[in-house]
């Protein structure tokens, strides 16, 4: 039941601390900056990210129902019942989501915001074009249509290997600190 939420709150940790340590495109010397542009047009950088998000948001409307069903088996729905009241919910939910993300999150705007102090710390002049060269080969072309899929298969691959054991260690230290709590006297 906790995987859902610890997988949110990664990727939200994620997406603040890297956005939190960049830097405006205006701090980026204008040939750099242009260089920097180039790329993440030449790259579709903002369109992958909305790929990648998109692609998130589906691993999570799968994960839905089943973290919907552990709230609301106290609700005293049984069978069928619950199982309706579930779908129904997550359905709800999903849906709602999916219209508020695009009000609340410009990926391109942040893909750009982190890219520009990513690439300016990273890459020198030259180097920013010998990737632009790269990325306008049949090869650098192909890494360009493949990135989103590649990524959110690798999100997917870890999630099912760290997911799991994170669940794991944070149950055991749950309980450990509940059985540290002093018992409720009467």
């Amino acid at each position: 039941m906790l995987q859902p939420i610890i997988k949110l709150a990664g990727i939200t940790l994620l997406i603040t601390s890297t956005w939190a340590g960049s830097v405006s495109a205006q701090a980026v010397p204008s040939p750099k900056r242009a260089l920097i542009r180039e790329l993440l047009e030449l790259t579709q950088a903002g369109e992958s990210a909305n790929a990648i998000l998109s692609q998130s948001l589906a691993q999570m409307e799968a994960e839905l129902p089943k973290l919907l069903s552990g709230f609301l088996k106290d609700s005293g729905l049984q069978g069928d019942a619950l199982e309706k009241q579930t779908n129904d919910t997550a359905l709800r939910i999903i849906q709602r989501y999916r219209e508020r993300v695009p009000k609340v999150l410009d990926m391109k705007q942040i893909t750009e915001q982190i890219s520009y102090s990513l690439y300016e710390k990273f890459y020198t002049e030259a180097e920013l074009k010998d990737v632009i060269a790269f990325y306008k080969t049949p090869t650098g072309q192909k890494v360009i249509t493949t990135t989103p899929r590649l990524m959110s298969e690798s999100i997917r691959l870890s999630n099912q290997l760290v997911l799991p054991k994170m669940t794991n260690l944070i149950q055991e230290i749950v309980k450990e600190e509940i059985g540290r709590l002093p018992a409720k006297s009467k």
